[in-house]
């Protein structure tokens, strides 16, 4: 009898470490999952703090450099502008509205919209890609076509581009959009180019 009752305690106390033991694997299992939930939760946290920390080294040109012919809306100086990003350069991007061309100054833009969501890093524009405002206006001067200068305040002036400094364009025989002003061969007159919001070749 004694010998029955110690193999049933046997049974019953190997049942009871087998319970045992499978709560302990249930247990660590459960552990684990929690472990790699927290790891994942972790990892998605480092993930958004890293790219928060890229994106706030995107600027506004990286987005319209990213967006080379897309159709834009641009609000700037007063005026709205409807058209395709045809090239962008350091502080300036050339924008077509019909006929049009609109060579914008950045940093006198007050908002955008229709950019796409990439962007394009300072380290991958090419050196053709980097020519500042300066150099696209001696080109502009090269073709010897009149131009509309609008400046920040909203002022029109009308001329041809004569020669073009660092920080300032000469304008010849300009005028103000409405035809009054100076004639055609008058003394040019020096504009600034930080007062100047964008130059406009093409019909108004």
């Amino acid at each position: 009898m004694s010998h029955t009752l110690s193999a049933m305690d046997g049974v019953a106390r190997s049942a009871g470490e087998q319970g045992d033991w499978e709560y302990l694997l249930r247990t660590l299992d459960d552990l684990e999952l929690q472990a790699e939930g927290l790891y994942l939760a972790d990892r998605e946290f480092a993930t958004a703090d890293l790219a928060v920390s890229h994106y706030a080294e995107v600027t506004l040109l990286g987005r319209l450099r990213a967006s080379v012919d897309e159709q834009i809306l641009v609000r700037l100086a007063g005026l709205t502008l409807r058209g395709t990003v045809q090239a962008v350069g350091t502080g300036w991007m050339l924008l077509a509205a019909g006929a049009a061309e609109n060579l914008v100054m950045v940093d006198v833009i007050d908002s955008v919209q229709g950019l796409t969501e990439q962007a394009v890093a300072e380290a991958a524009v090419p050196i053709s890609g980097r020519t500042k405002p300066p150099s696209a206006l001696r080109r502009l001067a090269r073709t010897g076509e009149t131009v509309v200068v609008i400046l920040t305040d909203g002022t029109q002036l009308r001329g041809r581009l004569g020669r073009v400094g660092a920080d300032f364009a000469e304008l010849l025989g300009e005028a103000s959009a409405d035809g009054n002003g100076r004639t055609p061969g008058a003394e040019p007159t020096v504009v600034r180019l930080g007062s100047v919001a964008l130059v406009r070749r093409g019909p108004d």
